[in-house]
């Protein structure tokens, strides 16, 4: 999450400190950013599911962003 800072590069990060974590709801309410898991050891499941995901939202491209919770 970030503060608002009129004063400065707006490259530089501006992250809140301590940070706020935020709840995948807050997330979406707050971004319109919208969380999905899809089962990464079945390729075709996947596939499957990405695309029907697509279709609902009338999507054409996508970006997948794989995230490691081990890390």
């Amino acid at each position: 999450y970030m503060e608002p800072f009129p004063i400065g590069d707006p490259r530089l990060p501006h992250h809140l400190f301590p940070p706020k974590l935020l709840t995948t709801e807050e997330m979406k309410e707050q971004t319109g950013a919208v969380y999905h898991r899809v089962d990464l050891n079945d390729p075709l499941s996947m596939g499957k599911r990405i695309t029907l995901m697509k279709m609902e939202k009338g999507f054409n491209k996508e970006d997948c962003f794989m995230l490691d919770a081990s890390k």
